[in-house]
């Protein structure tokens, strides 16, 4: 048998694609529970994020004290509760890659 078809196949991944990360208030509080200020760069710091990946903050888990978190997005659920604990939901600008750059300009 060739050579080609002993070896697995593997698909590939669009360039264009953008890798989200989905991480619950619950989760959140448990890992950053002391903190008052939560940055982008403490999730990557603690491995759940990697280059290229995007951070979104999904509302599932309550907050007793308040939070300013960091992300480059929210869901309207936490959001909420984040506001409601007198937190304040802070989003990041996703950083523009050189090739949305080209694309943009006419």
């Amino acid at each position: 048998m060739p050579l080609s078809r002993r070896l697995p196949k593997h698909g590939f991944r669009h360039a264009k694609t953008t890798r989200w990360v989905a991480l619950n208030l619950k989760k959140v509080v448990a890992l950053f529970g002391g903190s008052r200020s939560i940055k982008i760069e403490n999730f990557c710091q603690r491995g759940l994020l990697k280059a290229g990946e995007y951070l979104k903050i999904l509302g599932s888990g309550s907050l007793r004290q308040p939070l300013e978190i960091e992300a480059h997005a929210f869901s309207a659920l936490a959001r909420a509760r984040i506001e409601q604990a007198g937190g304040k939901a802070v989003v990041v600008e996703k950083p523009v890659s050189p090739r949305e750059e080209k694309e943009e300009q006419p």
